[in-house]
Parts: C-alpha cells; sequence; structure tokens
C-alpha cells in the first residue's frame, strides 16, 4: 500500500502531538505529548522528552482534533530506528500504513525531536539530563518551563543556585505539559528541606509522572539563597544554604567556548587551556575519552554520533560544557 505525503500547512493545524508506547503519555490519549511551534518559523516544531526503550512512537499533526479523521505522520518503513529517523510520510488513521519509529532496548532516555513540516524532516537526537525548579519557593511560582539547571563536570549531576521563599518546589525533569513530564517529587507530604538544622544532603528523590506515585514537594521554611543539586542517576537531591555555598562542593565551574559545535573531527577550545586535562563523558557519565591538552583541540574523529560532555581541569578549576559530534 502506498502512502501518499502532503504538506499543505492547513492541514497540519498549528498542533502536532507523540503518540506511542516510547512516551509517557497514556496509550489510549487522543492528544499525546506536545511538540512546541517555533515562534520565528511555524513549519518547525520541537519537543524534549522521554522515550521509553522498546517502545514505538507515531505523531498526530492535529494534536487536538479527532484522532480518526486527521492526519499522522509515520516512519517510511515499519520499526524504523529513530536515531536513522529523517523524513515521515503522511496518512491517515486506519487506512494507511502504521509504521512507526522504534527506540531500541538500550536507548531509552531524553531526546529532542525536531519536526519540520515544509520540508518534511524529522530528527531524533539523544540529548543530556535537564531539570528545572518550580514552585512558590521560586521567583517562577509554579509556572513552566520553571528556572533552569545548569550542568557541572558529571553529565547527570545538575545545580540550581538562587534565592527561595518561603513556600514549597518540585523539580521538573523535561518541558512539556505537567501531565506528561517525569518530575523529581519529595518523598512525602511537605517534606522539610532543612532536619536538624542542616540542609538535606544525599537525600531520596522520586521520580513521578501525573501525580503517580505522588506529587510531594519539599518546603523551605527559610527565605535566603540557596543551591540545590539533583543526581539524575541516583534519584538524590542535596541542598545548600548561604552558609555554605563557597566551600561545599567544587561544582563552581565555568562556561568556556568550544568550536564547531557540532563537530566532525576537531574540537577547538581556548589557548588558555593548553596543558589541561581533558576528559569526555557520554551523557549518561560513561568516560569515553581522557588525555592532556598539548594544544588548543582534541581530535573527536572516532567518535559515535551524539551528544558528549567535555570537561577541562588546569590549576585545580573545573570547566565544562556540551558538544554534539556529527
Amino acid at each position: 500500500m502506498l502512502i501518499l505525503s502532503f504538506s499543505s500547512w492547513s492541514q497540519i493545524n498549528n498542533s502536532i502531538g507523540i503518540k506511542g508506547t516510547a512516551t509517557t503519555k497514556p496509550e489510549d490519549s487522543a492528544w499525546g505529548i506536545p511538540m512546541l511551534q517555533s515562534s520565528e518559523d511555524p513549519a518547525i516544531f520541537t519537543a524534549v522528552c522521554t522515550l521509553i526503550a522498546e517502545g514505538d512512537l507515531k505523531f498526530h499533526s492535529d494534536r487536538d482534533g479527532d484522532p480518526n479523521v486527521n492526519s499522522w505522520f509515520y516512519a517510511p518503513e515499519a520499526n524504523t530506528p529513530i536515531l536513522s529517523a529523517s523524513t515521515y510520510v503522511v496518512g491517515t488513521h486506519g487506512v494507511d500504513l502504521n509504521n512507526k519509529w522504534i527506540v531500541g532496548e538500550n536507548e531509552g532516555g531524553l531526546y529532542k525531536i525536531t519536526i519540520d513540516t515544509s520540508a518534511e524532516t524529522i530528527k531524533i537526537e539523544p540529548t543530556a539530563p535537564i531539570a528545572a525548579i518550580v514552585g512558590t519557593a521560586t521567583s517562577n511560582g509554579y509556572n513552566l518551563p520553571g528556572l533552569s539547571f545548569t550542568p557541572t563536570s558529571d553529565p547527570n549531576i545538575l545545580t540550581w543556585t538562587g534565592d527561595m521563599f518561603v513556600g514549597s518546589f518540585k523539580i521538573n525533569l523535561t518541558t512539556g505539559e505537567w501531565n506528561d513530564d517525569y518530575w523529581f517529587t519529595a518523598p512525602a507530604v511537605d517534606t522539610p528541606i532543612m532536619n536538624n538544622g542542616e540542609t538535606i544532603a544525599n537525600a531520596d528523590a522520586i521520580r513521578s509522572i501525573a501525580g503517580n506515585p505522588n506529587d510531594n514537594k519539599w518546603i523551605v521554611s527559610e527565605a535566603g539563597e540557596y543551591k540545590v543539586e539533583v543526581n539524575v542517576a541516583t534519584d538524590k537531591i542535596t541542598i545548600y544554604d548561604s552558609a555554605s555555598l563557597g566551600v561545599a562542593t567544587n561544582l563552581m565551574e565555568e562556561k568556556i567556548a568550544i568550536y564547531p559545535n557540532p563537530v566532525a573531527n576537531t574540537l577547538s577550545f581556548d589557548n588558555a587551556l593548553k596543558g589541561a586535562n581533558v576528559s569526555v563523558f557520554s551523557i549518561i557519565g560513561s568516560s569515553i575519552l581522557e588525555q592532556k591538552a598539548t594544544n588548543n583541540s582534541i581530535d573527536v574523529s572516532n567518535l559515535k554520533s551524539g551528544v558528549y560532555f567535555v570537561v577541562f581541569e588546569k590549576d585545580g578549576v573545573k570547566a565544562t560544557n556540551r558538544f554534539v559530534k556529527k
């Protein structure tokens, strides 16, 4: 059976939803996880979301419409691997071939999905962990996407530093809707961030979605400056108050410029980093490469395509950045 492809913008209706067993949205949901439409180019839609290993996905081209009437974006062939996604075909539910993209056994994790409805292209690529804090204890309140965390030299450890008020908070781990996202929630209702006068350290955080298994928050009872550190590999949270921010950790990394990014063969950086110890990590924290920088570049030509972190250490100071290998 042939699937007819068309690109008329009126048939997209300005919304796209991600559907399938690889998503965190219930399979029987007609809407699917939302994709965000670019304000600069209305043909571009993006989403950052968790995809589940050994699941499948397709796209509903009118997320708010009738799934049995509106058009769908299908894979060109059945069981197309997500990392090879480049084009899609458009069809009608129950009429055309129901081809889907497949997430492999070891490919579950956070991904950025980009669809260009003008060029009829799709790109599904792994991305590094992200997090954002929301709640009445923050200046942003309970509004998504929240206040963003920053990466550290360990790709799985993210930090946020800022003023907190008396109130509550939880931590968002993706950038979609309230009910679609993974969250770090507290292990018990109204969990205080202080315990016997000390802030919590390496404490349990619960990974929840749509209030399951809970929607518990952490409670701030004393306003002030805090650093919140989360480890998305171990599901732990540590909080530092203003008295310990200067000495608690060595996570005061500085961002540096690296180029080109994305890179094919040679990753270059500032001349001042000559002699630094250079480490490259995968997005899941595995050490990929370690060497001393004899000049202002390193060879990354043997790396597989994907997202990596590069960490420089010189004179006791660490700097980290993220790059994409073509």
